[in-house]
């Protein structure tokens, strides 16, 4: 099936309200904060783990792990650059770093924005974030009757 997509990269004020909300940013932020704290963790692990030089995994399962470590897309993306050195098991090393003005351009392209897909070609941008904000009200409702229901 060949759908009939446009993309329009823009900042829209709708409703009196620009498309970037500090308030979702900080959220994102917050939680972006806590994943990196996670591949910080995982990385280190495995960076002492070789350290210790006993390792016998291959050069390929160690990249894979850190492949799996780094698998999150924003992560992966531009902000964790990792090395891994050595020729041998035993002389494996990693180091990686945090890569900050990477996560500065990737926070100012990516976070605290909400995008909005419709179908309904003919509506203008208030439209469109008018029938996204009714959204909540009609899933409220239908919580509620869920609800309901059950007390039955």
């Amino acid at each position: 099936m060949i759908l009939d997509v446009s993309c329009i990269d823009t900042t829209v004020t709708a409703l009196g309200t620009t498309a970037h909300s500090p308030t979702l940013h900080q959220a994102q932020s917050r939680g972006f904060d806590q994943t990196l704290a996670g591949v910080a963790r995982s990385l280190g692990s495995l960076a002492d783990l070789l350290a210790r030089g006993r390792t016998r995994r291959s050069r390929e399962k160690v990249e894979a792990e850190i492949t799996q470590i780094t698998k999150n897309t924003w992560v992966s993306e531009c902000c964790v650059a990792t090395t891994l050195t050595g020729d041998k098991p035993s002389d494996f090393r990693l180091a990686w770093r945090v890569d900050e003005e990477a996560r500065a351009v990737l926070e100012d392209r990516v976070f605290g924005k909400r995008i909005l897909f419709t179908n309904r070609s003919e509506w203008i941008p208030a439209q469109v974030v008018a029938a996204y904000r009714s959204q909540n009200d009609v899933e409220a409702s239908f919580r509620q009757r869920k609800l309901e229901l059950l007390d039955c």
